[in-house]
């Protein structure tokens, strides 16, 4: 563990030059390398480690015996630790293998080090995949080789080894196609325009995949473009720009080399901007097209070229705007037809499918009537075709029809949905129409009935409604209306099971108590002359005593009573003796008590008197009989009176 040691010993070994083997001195500075990496890791010095990792990396110390080191400092220093995996990496591109690589990759990813200092180890993976698989191949096609051979030797007949040969034959051109497209690739990614020219011949020759050779002579090209424009030579300059657009190399780089010609030669700048153009011209480009004529106006072409490009312009754009069916892009293209000087027929043509366009527009973009109206009148006046001005009309009916439906006038509603029929509006829209008509008129009926007293019209008016699509919920006043119309003629007929049902009904609803007890009465006197017309003598007594009972008029209930009486005369005497006897209850609580009168006393006597009569008390029997009579006289007074007294009563 003693590096001075160690190092000591190195620098003898080395000076006494005795012939040791350099991998024992390398293994000694890896050993001094892995103990710096240990005091490193002991002092948490960030610097430390790092200086002690590149020479660990430097020296080619394993990664297990780095990792502690490594993870140290990326806790310390990530910047620092993610400077170092990038020097790692650029290394490991030169010297590892790919699975190395593909590690080292990952472990780039994960601490975060930046896609641009990643992607040339990315590239050299692919390269390095790809030669595996080339070596892959033609290891496979050396065994395949070397079978054929033996077989050959050993007697195997041309006939038996034929598809074996065929196959062989299949692989080898598979492995020289490859062998020219990994060529193609690398070369594709430095900068050495023979090389790619070379690669791309030979990719041709191989019959490389067509997208590949795209890509690599897009990419030759912009080398020869940019080569072109150090250069300054104008011809060499424009052939490089014909070939960079042919191959279509991306328009910044052409705007730029354009730009470099036209410092180098405004005329020929010009001559150039003005073939693009009419070669744009030639072709159905309306955006290369649009913007050819702007780099030739801006370079000061001359008109009339400009001019002719304008007309073809115009003459794609309207056609599209047919095609498309466009308004707003016809009206432009028109417009612009008439200001280039576009021949007249063909601007007639298209104002003819301007109008058309502009009846459906009006349409289809939910226009108003008289937007309408006025699309055709001018497609009439424009000479569009009968046909499909008869179909704007349909269509006018339609919208018509619709504006109807969105206002409250049902007459109105009504005749826009019948000119609609007969001019053939589409059955849907005649379905819809008439269903929300039907429902409209559904709930005007609903309305004129609930202000009315006919419950029979107020109860179809309901029916009617809901057959329509009206809710429930929606009728509930409606059917409220109902039921108190339907109680109102119940009471004034002389049906028990209707006024039953109507005041069922009108409870439910929550009818006014009032109202319900007024119904009542009336189905107390409907019952009474339904049982007075039957011959039940007990129902009758029943329906007597309930009318009394309910307080309906004497009069029916009289009626009721003699009807009774000639049917079964001893109900009827029932109810007579209880009708007296409730009567007599009734005097008796309502007349105040008569105090009962005293009984006749004779007066004191006086003193003399009173001796007369001591005197008397021995009198005859003459004088006793009559004291008796005097007696029986008072009571006779006091019967007479209490008599009188039961008469008042009775």
């Amino acid at each position: 563990t003693n590096q001075k040691m160690i190092q000591a010993t190195i620098d003898k070994a080395v000076e006494a030059n005795v012939g040791m083997d350099a991998n024992h001195i390398t293994e000694a500075r890896k050993r001094i390398a892995v103990l710096q990496l240990g005091k490193a890791l002991e002092y948490h010095d960030s610097e430390m480690l790092k200086t002690s990792l590149v020479a660990a990396r430097e020296l080619r110390v394993d990664k297990e015996s780095r990792e502690a080191a490594e993870q140290e400092l990326y806790k310390e220093d990530p910047d620092a630790y993610r400077e170092f995996v990038c020097a790692d990496l650029q290394e490991a591109i030169e010297f590892a293998g790919a699975r190395d690589l593909f590690n080292l990759i990952v472990h780039a990813g994960q601490v975060r080090l930046k896609d641009a200092d990643i992607l040339l180890a990315k590239k050299q993976l692919v390269h390095l995949k790809r030669e595996a698989g080339l070596e892959s191949l033609q290891r496979a096609i050396d065994a395949a080789e070397t079978a054929l051979e033996k077989a050959s030797l050993e007697g195997l007949e041309d006939e038996e080894s034929e598809p074996a040969k065929t196959k062989l034959a299949e692989v080898q051109h598979e492995l020289k196609k490859r062998q020219a497209r990994s060529r193609l690739l690398h070369a594709c990614e430095g900068i050495d325009i023979e090389a790619l020219h070379e690669a791309i011949a030979g990719a041709v020759d191989a019959q490389v995949d067509e997208e590949v050779l795209v890509e690599a002579r897009r990419h030759v090209f912009t080398l020869e473009l940019h080569d072109a424009m150090e250069l300054g030579d104008v011809d060499v300059l424009i052939e490089a720009l014909e070939k960079a657009k042919a191959a279509l190399v991306p328009v910044d780089v052409v705007l730029k080399g354009k730009e470099r010609l036209r410092e180098l030669d405004p005329d020929g700048y010009r001559n150039f901007v003005q073939a693009e153009m009419d070669t744009a011209a030639q072709g159905e480009d309306i955006p290369a097209i649009r913007k050819a004529i702007e780099v030739a106006e801006d370079a000061g072409v001359d008109a009339d070229p400009v001019r002719a490009a304008r007309q073809r312009l115009a003459q794609l754009e309207m056609a599209l705007a047919i095609d498309e069916r466009d308004v707003e892009l016809l009206e432009r293209a028109i417009k612009d037809a008439e200001e280039c000087g576009v021949d007249d027929d063909e601007v007639v043509v298209a104002c003819v499918r301007l109008a058309e366009f502009k009846m459906f527009a009006v349409y289809n973009k939910s226009g108003t009537v008289e937007q309408m109206k006025v699309a055709i009148e001018e497609a009439e006046n424009i000479g569009v075709d009968e046909a499909l001005v008869a179909d704007g009309r349909v269509l006018l009916a339609e919208m018509e029809l619709f504006e109807a439906l969105s206002g409250d006038d049902i007459e109105a509603m009504q005749s826009a949905l019948a000119a609609a029929v007969e001019i053939g509006v589409r059955e849907e829209a005649l379905e819809a129409s008439k269903k929300k008509v039907d429902e409209m008129v559904a709930r005007a009926e609903l309305a004129a009935a609930t202000e009315g007293e006919d419950p029979g019209r107020l109860k179809r008016a309901i029916e009617v409604a809901e057959q329509n699509g009206v809710t429930r919920e929606e009728m509930a006043a409606n059917i409220d209306r109902l039921i108190r119309l339907e109680l109102q003629e119940a009471v004034k007929g002389d049906s028990v099971k209707l006024l039953v049902l109507a005041m069922d009904a009108a409870k439910q609803a929550g009818v006014e108590e009032e109202i319900l007890e007024a119904a009542d009465k009336r189905l107390v006197l409907l019952k009474l002359e339904a049982a007075a017309a039957d011959l039940d003598p007990a129902a009758l007594k029943q329906n007597i005593l309930a009318a009394k009972e309910a307080g309906i008029d004497r009069e029916p209930i009289d009626s009721a009573k003699m009807k009774l009486k000639k049917m079964h005369l001893e109900t009827y005497r029932e109810i007579i003796e209880d009708e007296l006897q409730d009567a007599c209850e009734n005097a008796r609580r309502k007349l105040p008590k008569r105090p009962k009168k005293a009984k006749k006393t004779k007066a004191p006597a006086a003193e003399g008197e009173e001796d007369a009569e001591e005197g008397e008390a021995a009198a005859p029997d003459g004088d006793e009989a009559k004291t008796t009579g005097e007696d029986k006289e008072v009571e006779a007074e006091e019967k007479e009176g209490e008599e009188e007294e039961e008469e008042q009563e009775e």
